[in-house]
């Protein structure tokens, strides 16, 4: 995970939408998204949800298993 994923990831995780970060960040929504895609891609996860799931619990479930 990079840098600016692990920033962007922390953000979602205290519930900040892809506009928030974008402001936070100073960087537009899309790269977000691009950012945001690479980190699910990374952890294993298809969504927001599903992210912050992983990040509560340290692993993915799968991996749990």
């Amino acid at each position: 995970v990079t840098q600016r994923e692990s920033e962007i990831f922390r953000l979602i995780c205290l519930g900040f939408t892809n506009q928030q970060i974008a402001e936070h960040l100073f960087i537009s929504r899309e790269t977000v998204r691009w950012h945001l895609r690479g980190l699910y891609s990374k952890i294993g996860v298809e969504t927001r949800a599903g992210a912050i799931q992983y990040a509560k619990h340290g692993e993915h479930e799968s991996e749990a298993t």
